[in-house]
């Protein structure tokens, strides 16, 4: 179980373990409301006959591959309870689960990981059953340079890294403090310097600007408007404090 905030790496750290140790990983995202079917599998009409097509969840841990579930703690309850139930004795032979009305065997290779943001907005509290057969790791936000190291390998102009580190750390610490109730992930600033690149050179009175980009890609994601106004006084707040520092 992977805990932290958006755009910590959470999702691309189990796929690069996967990819690294030459495994099946299935994924499974919770995020539009995850039901136990979507997990199990559903019938099906095949050749004027009904067929129940396992999901891909259920195929891994028949075969002993691996599976992640994103953003677990927005899953239904009865997926919940599914998975705690064929969880219940990891690494060894013994595990079952039930797809249409008969018992299939957990593999002893089977290996799952959950990932999720504790207190994100439309999250459940995890079911502390199913908690105790994982192992919990906290992942840390990407702040300082660690953001800083992930925008250059993604090619952002260094011009626009400092602002951008500046800004997201700033937001994050505002969210942990309960100064605004929106959590602004990292990736807000990739899609601002992907927007720069594609107008860059063009007739606008915006044009490139990073700045500029970087807050709609955040206010437009905010659907409140109490939120969003919340939102934008700090980031307000942020620069002024930036052109302090940069003066300095």
């Amino acid at each position: 179980e992977l805990m932290g905030p958006a755009g910590s790496g959470k999702t691309l750290a189990v796929h690069h373990l996967a990819a690294t140790l030459g495994k099946r990983l299935a994924v499974v995202t919770a995020d539009g409301g995850l039901r136990k079917r979507d997990l199990v599998g559903q019938r099906e009409l095949v050749a004027s006959q009904t067929v129940l097509m396992a999901a891909e969840f259920a195929a891994a841990a028949r075969a002993g591959d691996w599976a992640l579930i994103d953003e677990a703690n927005m899953a239904e309850p009865d997926a919940i309870s599914f998975v705690n139930g064929m969880t219940d004795r990891p690494g060894i032979e013994g595990s079952t689960f039930q797809v249409g009305g008969q018992t299939v065997e957990v593999h002893p290779d089977f290996r799952c990981f959950l990932t999720r943001n504790p207190g994100y907005v439309g999250t459940r509290p995890m079911n502390e059953a199913l908690r105790d057969r994982f192992w919990s790791i906290d992942v840390p936000p990407l702040s300082g340079d660690s953001l800083a190291a992930m925008l250059r390998a993604h090619d952002v102009p260094k011009t626009h890294i400092p602002e951008a580190v500046w800004l997201i750390d700033t937001l994050f610490k505002a969210w942990e403090k309960n100064r605004i109730s929106y959590q602004v992930s990292p990736r807000r600033a990739l899609d601002a310097a992907g927007m720069c690149a594609q107008l860059e050179g063009a007739w606008t009175v915006i044009g490139s600007d990073f700045r500029y980009w970087l807050e709609r890609s955040i206010l437009t994601k905010i659907d409140a408007k109490h939120d969003q106004e919340a939102v934008k006084r700090a980031i307000e707040a942020a620069w002024t404090a930036f052109r302090a520092s940069s003066s300095d």
